[in-house]
């Protein structure tokens, strides 16, 4: 099944242009809604989206989508905390 989210800007040049405008209406800088906000976590989870986002393209650039998907074939494949940020670590864990 192929995602609807294109996995690198480069697949949708527009997004380029329209991801700041998309994250500054998501996120209040002042007032209630920024305050609400940062109660809520709301800026921890972009940061988890971001992270999540430099994995996968890592991943796919080292051993392609094939090697990515692995991630869905067993819970133990699952990349661990340290290994979202270090992607190689995953890689050599799995094998691939």
């Amino acid at each position: 099944m192929r995602s609807s989210t294109p996995s690198s800007p480069a697949a949708c040049p527009r997004s380029i242009a329209c991801a700041p405008s998309c994250r500054a209406r998501r996120a209040p800088t002042a007032g209630p809604g920024a305050l609400l906000g940062r109660l809520i976590g709301l800026d921890a989870k972009e940061t988890q989206y971001a992270d999540g986002a430099a994995f996968a393209r890592a991943v796919i650039a080292r051993v392609g989508h094939k090697g990515l998907n692995t991630v869905w074939a067993a819970p133990d494949n699952l990349p661990l905390p340290d290994e979202i940020a270090r992607p190689e670590q995953w890689i050599e864990r799995l094998g691939l």
